[in-house]
């Protein structure tokens, strides 16, 4: 599998936009697990953190940051796995198939 076919060319192109994007991002999660912010344990890092880094510490709108926090928090979660899931066309195919199976 080759770069360009995982999210790995975004999550590049994040911090040379905003070069301490994934600290910031690191230093919240700090803070949850030190006490001193507060989010479901199910939630290893909320959008609305990086909302709120990308109004507070960038300068965005409340409008722009609403519409790349989503990709941000992504890509930082991303960086620390990097799962790509690649299933056999067949088993996607056959899958495909049976969607009109499904009962309501």
């Amino acid at each position: 599998m080759r770069d360009k076919e995982t999210p790995l060319p975004i999550v590049r192109l994040w911090p040379k936009m905003l070069p301490d994007c994934y600290k910031m991002l690191d230093a919240c999660r700090t803070a949850k697990d030190d006490g001193s912010i507060s989010w479901p344990s199910y939630c290893y890092l909320p959008i609305n953190a990086a909302y709120t880094y990308l109004v507070g510490s960038c300068g965005l709108s409340d409008a722009d940051a609403a519409l790349v926090a989503a990709e941000l928090t992504a890509c930082y979660l991303w960086r620390r796995s990097k799962f790509v899931y690649s299933y056999d066309s067949d088993l996607a195919s056959s899958l495909a198939e049976q969607v009109d199976d499904l009962k309501d």
